[in-house]
């Protein structure tokens, strides 16, 4: 079976979740921006596992992504999903466990999601 994983949708997520500027920026409107772009952490976390096709290509052990990455990519999941969503944005990125999302995405951005040849 092969799945389709739109990697560049995959690092921009993963862009977002690894700098809390970028997460202030997007989705709590500050720093200058004047609200053309707008981003949530729901809204993230959907692009990521969901509207990129990872998700799918994670359970199925796809061959185009990183063995390296998988182990990473499972974390990550398992700490969003630990994140109480149901709060203001800037309290959700102050959230001690965002710090472990910034640096498990962060080790993925170096690391890489796509399988290298």
């Amino acid at each position: 079976m092969s799945s389709s994983i739109n990697f560049k949708l995959v690092n921009d997520n993963l862009t977002e979740f690894a700098s809390k500027e970028m997460q202030e920026y997007l989705w709590a409107n500050q720093h200058g921006n004047d609200g053309k772009l707008m981003s949530s952490f729901v809204e993230a976390w959907e692009q990521l596992f969901d509207d990129s096709g990872l998700g799918t290509a994670l359970e199925a052990n796809a061959e185009s992504l990183n063995p390296a990455a998988t182990p990473l990519l499972n974390e990550l999941r398992a700490k969003l999903k630990s994140v109480n969503e149901d709060r203001s944005a800037q309290e959700i990125i102050d959230d001690p466990l965002m710090n472990e999302v910034r640096l498990i995405a962060a080790k993925l951005l170096l690391a890489g999601v796509e399988r290298q040849s």
